[in-house]
């Protein structure tokens, strides 16, 4: 019982075809799911950052918008007071400001203290009250004062030779005086509040879970402005609970390596906003930097980026752009020399003055604008959609090319061939093949076209603008002084390119304003060329007066692309930084559950595969071992009787059926075989074993002959005619296997009955067999034939020839003579033409002279270099032997044939060649 459960089990475990497809099946399916696993882990993973970064994008939009309104408040409020200064000054004092500072009135001012009054608020996110608002704008003091001092009056005096006599006098004043005085404490404390309600506001409205993210801005000194932690009240989320100096080391990195970048020749903005990622840690930390003017500042990091890349990929081509650049600054500031020049003189007659001041600013403007689009020219729009649909166009036009070379030579075919059908149906599937070639790259061309013209925020594009607008924002930001930031322009500024026209144009007008000489009491609108209301600003009011503003524009446009790139980048638009900290456990565990649901599925999917693939191979081998037992018996029965189980439509009924296949051929076969072996027997009874004992006295006579099927279509004979004459024959029918056997048993039936009958003229014997063969015989099917009839007598031979290969003769003093294999194989064409390329002739023997006949398969047989025995070589073993017998000759012929070839053609069975071999050699005694 023991050894049959362990044969039992043994069968199961042999490394069979059921275990190795139960193995194979199991690793497949492992591989499976821990790819698919794999894949859903990854994805949920993308997810998840994509997730974060979609929650923490709106974040870092809303904290840097709030940190650069803060900037921008400061900013208006720090211009309140030297603003208020100036017109006070006038207003109380009575000191008339000169033409050049009148460009701020206290209108402007009334309008610039209630735009800051409306964005401050308390820390409970109220508007500041006017009285509060007071408080920090600007306090106004009022004093009394008492001077005394003297002054001379004239008064008069006794008459006099001199008149009016001069008298000192003391005199005593009192007035009022106004001083105002910036409440710093205050306005900081507002300036807090304001940041913390409106962080807290912005929060809010994007329904944010503060208790996953930690939200903190700095200034660029690094001095924390915001925490949210602030805004949690004392009921603390854990990611508001963690001790922070931990990650002071890499708050510091990334500002060293802002630093760094600040003076580094290599620029990369990716590395200053990192994006969320999920890591070990149970926080992860994000950094971004904060602008002031943000479309100023993305422009200016991709024309950094643009001469980083240029550095490091040409350090020639950038020096060579940078001498360019200082030929054009070079220019400009000689004509800023020749406008102060113009303006200082004041002897000149002032319209002319002005007129050349103009023609120098025109001049001035074709400078700077062809300075702006030289350097456009250097960073052309690197968009790889761009080379993608060149080299796609550059396909077609090549696919239609080899089009229409295909369709002449089509055309040249109808009149040079034919075999027209043949010629339409190629070119046909080859115009069809290239058509749809040139479709698909059609296809693939339309759509790169579609995304070229589609782009949206495409920063190779917007890089290309950026050398023409540069200056024109940098002087743009420089001049115009709001209370608010106003952020939605960069994003439609990116977004949409009319809008960028619009603002571009807008500010050209300012530049057009600063350089006419406009009024400085009219700043706000355009004169001369433009539209007299047509607005010089995007927003707020002007932060200078106009000649300020000329001196600003002309350290901007001489001032190198990069160094003004990076000055907005790194210092007058940064508005400091700020830093997300974010709370990874759900995310953690939501990874955790995938990767176990993975390893469930995974050994589930397995152990189900391993019991699903044992119990289905099963089944497979079950069948497969049925046909192996039938093989088996075949072998060991030789029974081709035998039928192997064909059931089901599956690969294994498939092979049952042709197995059942194969052994029908093998039965057909074996019987072909019984069939040839059969015929073989006759066709060597058709060739003669001797010679008539009544000519034995005269000659030596013996053949040759090797089938490469067994039986083969070559042929010799010996034909007794009388007892002085008898015929020597050879044959050689163009094909090879039972039928050119056939064919050539009839012609040597109908060869020996026409010599039966005593038709013994060589012309004759060809005429009618010839006839007989073309009439008979399919037209692929001929003969070469010899037929040489010998007196022994007078030693004469009377022969004729039908396109047989050459016979050789080997006289008894050693000569050589050949006699020609000339005419046209019989059964080719009727007697008419036939007979016409007849040949014959005769030739006279003497004692020991030798004759040769053989058919192709001796000088035509291969090696495995494709190199042919030759008719050299078959006549120098024939003469290397002539002194032996017949026979031995023939056998070191096919010796040598055998040695050269490589392949057997001596002893029994088939040959080896590729072609049937028949020789006949009759000595002379």
């Amino acid at each position: 019982m023991f050894r049959k459960w362990f044969t039992i089990l043994e069968k199961l475990l042999s490394p069979g075809i059921r275990l190795k497809l139960a193995v194979f099946a199991s690793l497949l399916s492992a591989l499976i799911a821990g790819g698919t696993g794999y894949l859903q882990y990854s994805s949920a993973r993308s997810e998840l950052v994509q997730q974060m970064e979609s929650d923490t994008k709106p974040v870092i939009d809303a904290l840097g918008n709030m940190l650069a309104s803060q900037l921008t408040l400061n900013k208006a409020l720090d211009s309140v007071y030297p603003f208020r200064k100036k017109i006070l000054a006038e207003k109380i004092n009575g000191r008339r400001l000169p033409a050049s500072e009148k460009y701020f009135s206290e209108d402007h001012l009334q309008n610039l203290e209630e735009e800051i009054k409306s964005g401050l608020r308390d820390s409970d996110g109220n508007l500041l009250s006017d009285g509060e608002a007071d408080l920090f704008l600007n306090r106004k003091v009022k004093s009394t004062v008492t001077r005394t001092y003297t002054e001379k009056q004239n008064e008069w005096a006794p008459i006099s030779l001199f008149g009016l006599i001069p008298k000192e006098k003391k005199v005593t004043r009192t007035y009022s005086k106004t001083s105002l005085i910036e409440n710093r404490r205050e306005k900081q404390k507002a300036m807090s509040a304001t940041l913390a309600s409106g962080t807290e506001e912005q929060l809010s409205l994007l329904n944010l879970d503060t208790t996953r993210y930690r939200l903190q801005s700095f200034n660029t000194r690094g001095s924390l402005l915001f925490d949210s932690r602030n805004l949690q009240k004392g009921n603390y989320s854990p990611v508001h609970q963690i001790d922070l100096s931990k990650k002071e080391a890499e708050r510091k990195a990334y500002r060293d390596s802002w630093n760094k970048a600040a003076g580094s020749a290599h620029f990369d903005s990716s590395m200053f906003q990192n994006s969320p990622s999920i890591s070990e840690e149970r926080y992860a930390t994000v950094y971004s930097p904060v602008f002031i003017f943000p479309e100023s500042s993305r422009r200016s990091m991709a024309l950094l980026e643009a001469f980083s890349r240029l550095r490091a990929k040409n350090e020639k081509l950038y020096h060579d752009i940078a001498g360019m650049e200082k030929e054009y600054i070079a220019s400009l500031r000689k004509i800023q020399k020749d406008i102060a020049q113009e303006r200082k003189d004041k002897t000149a007659d002032k319209n002319n003055r002005e007129k050349k001041i103009a023609d120098l600013y025109t001049e001035y403007e074709k400078t700077r604008k062809k300075y702006a689009i030289d350097m456009s020219a250097i960073f052309p729009v690197e968009d790889k959609d761009k080379k993608k649909l060149d080299v796609a166009k550059r396909r077609i036009e090549e696919l239609e090319a080899r089009a229409q070379e295909i369709q002449k030579k089509h055309s040249e075919g109808k009149t040079a061939s034919g075999e027209l059908g043949e010629i339409s149906e190629s070119v046909k599937k080859q115009n069809q093949k290239i058509q749809s070639k040139i479709a698909a790259e059609k296809d693939k061309a339309n759509w790169l076209q579609y995304r070229i013209e589609n782009w949206n925020l495409n920063q190779s594009a917007f890089l290309h603008d950026a050398p023409l607008s540069l200056h024109n924002s940098f002087l743009h930001d420089k001049a115009a002084l709001s209370a608010r930031h106003h952020a939605g322009i960069a994003e439609r500024y990116m977004l949409s390119e009319e809008y960028r026209k619009e603002i571009n144009q807008t500010r050209s007008n300012l530049r057009t304003w600063i350089q006419q000489g406009v009024s400085e009491s009219r700043p706000l609108v355009a004169s001369g060329r433009i539209a007299k209301e047509l607005e010089v600003l995007l927003y707020g009011i002007l932060s200078d007066s106009r000649s300020n503003l000329e001196k600003i524009m002309w350290e901007t446009d001489t001032t190198p692309m990069e160094e003004l790139s990076r000055r907005a980048v790194f210092t007058e638009n940064n508005a400091g930084y700020m830093r997300i900290v974010l709370d990874m456990e759900n995310a953690h565990q939501t990874l955790r559950s995938i990767a176990v649901r993975t390893v469930v599925t995974l050994a589930g999917g397995m152990v189900l595969s391993i019991v699903l693939a044992w119990f289905f191979a099963g089944l497979l081998v079950g069948r497969l071992s049925a046909m192996i037992r039938s093989a088996q018996r075949v072998a060991e029965e030789n029974n081709l009787a035998i039928d192997f189980s064909a059931r089901g439509r599956d690969e294994v009924g498939t092979l049952g059926r042709t197995l059942n296949s194969m052994m029908s051929g093998l039965r057909k076969g074996e019987e072909m075989r019984s069939q040839i072996v059969a015929a073989e027997v006759v066709q060597r009874k058709l060739l003669p074993e001797s010679l008539s004992s009544a000519y034995e006295n005269s000659v030596y006579l013996s053949g040759f002959y090797k089938a490469m099927s067994g039986v083969g279509g070559d042929y010799y004979d010996m034909i007794p005619i009388n007892d002085e004459e008898f015929a020597i024959c050879m044959g050689d029918v163009s094909s090879h296997g039972v039928g050119s056997s056939l064919v050539m048993s009839n012609f040597s039936a109908q060869l020996k009955l026409l010599i039966s009958l005593k038709v013994s003229e060589i012309r004759k014997i060809f005429s009618v067999l010839n006839s007989r063969l073309f009439s008979t015989t399919p037209e692929e099917m001929f003969i070469t034939f010899f037929i040489g009839i010998y007196n022994v007598k007078t030693k004469v031979l009377k022969y004729g020839t039908a396109g047989h290969t050459d016979s050789s003769i080997l006289r008894a003093d050693g000569k050589r003579e050949i006699i020609p294999g000339e005419g046209i194989p019989m059964g080719m064409d009727e007697n008419d033409f036939f007979l016409k390329n007849f040949v014959s002739g005769e030739v006279a023997f003497h004692s020991g002279d030798t004759l040769l006949l053989y058919t192709d398969g001796a000088n035509e047989a291969m090696n495995a270099q494709r190199e042919l025995f030759g008719t050299e070589r078959l006549y120098n073993a024939f003469a290397a032997n002539h002194l032996q017998s017949p026979a031995a000759i023939l056998e070191k012929i096919a010796l040598d044939i055998e040695q050269f070839t490589g392949r057997k053609i001596l002893g029994a069975g088939e040959s080896q060649l590729n072609d049937d071999i028949a020789m006949l050699l009759m000595k002379i005694r």
